[in-house]
């Protein structure tokens, strides 16, 4: 479980990081400030999360699946 919240974080954050790596080259965002650039990454992922909620509601946890 734990390698699977890692893997979904460092998904979410790729792209984040490139954005914010990047930003300094696209014209219109060149002198937007860090909070606005920093909102709209988070809404943004949220809405790409919100994209996903049914596939997670398709994934049934089975311990039985799983030898301990």
């Amino acid at each position: 479980m734990v390698a699977l919240v890692a893997g979904v974080a460092h998904e979410l954050n790729n792209p984040i990081s490139f954005v914010l790596g990047n930003v300094h080259s696209h014209p219109t965002l060149r002198h937007a400030p860090a909070e606005l650039i920093s909102r709209r990454c988070t809404r943004n992922g949220a809405a790409i999360a919100g994209k996903h909620e049914g596939l997670r509601q398709k994934i049934a946890y089975r311990p039985h699946l799983w030898p301990t």
